[in-house]
């Protein structure tokens, strides 16, 4: 399954990525989502950034180029 279907369509994912400090984060969340959003819109550029509402801690913005697995299958994102 594509990155780009799941985040589109609105599924619940378990997404592991690296965050900024080199640590290793898991999020299991929703994509798709936008109701309590500043303005009820992106504050960020969906090109760069995935928008997903974590179960625990509320909304969260992934960087696509750190994505390490989504839903437990590797990835492997074509750098343009």
């Amino acid at each position: 399954m594509k990155l780009d279907f799941l985040i589109e369509t609105g599924h619940f994912v378990s997404v592991t990525f690296r965050r900024a400090d080199g640590k290793v984060s898991h999020v299991h969340g929703r994509t798709g989502v936008h109701k309590h959003t500043k303005g009820n819109r992106r504050t960020v550029s969906s090109s760069k950034y995935i928008l997903i509402y974590d179960l625990k801690r509320g909304y969260r913005n992934i960087n696509r180029d750190t994505i390490l697995t989504v839903n437990g299958e590797k990835l492997k994102i074509a750098r343009v």
